[in-house]
């Protein structure tokens, strides 16, 4: 950890989440019906890998890059729907862990991304 990361930070049990291989599916109920036993790990945050939708140019094989991100204000649609992530993101958020974690990496994002192109 860095010298200026906050202090409640540190000694905490991160529990990384990568919806696309999560479970039978591959969906936000996947998850939402594994928070119980996250919880049970002693998990204080969830950090989400990239939920949005992927990019179609310059894709690298039949599925892309999660970082390849297409719109920053969408969720992929083959998680599940936006209500599918706020009722997956609200209970984990809020009942369970003390922060969950989403991190938009703007060197990462496709130039063809509607906010660029």
């Amino acid at each position: 950890m860095s010298v200026n990361t906050d202090i409640k930070y540190r000694n905490q049990l991160l529990y990384s989440v990568f919806v696309r291989d999560y479970g039978l599916n591959g969906t936000f109920q996947d998850v939402e019906e594994d928070l119980d036993r996250i919880r049970s790990l002693g998990t204080d945050i969830i950090w989400f890998m990239p939920i949005h939708p992927i990019g179609k140019i310059g894709r690298k094989g039949s599925i892309g890059s999660p970082y390849a991100i297409s719109d920053y204000r969408a969720v992929n649609p083959d998680f599940g729907t936006i209500e599918d992530s706020i009722r997956l993101l609200t209970p984990a958020m809020i009942m369970i862990f003390i922060s969950s974690w989403h991190i938009i990496c703007w060197e990462k994002v496709l130039s063809a991304n509607i906010w660029i192109a």
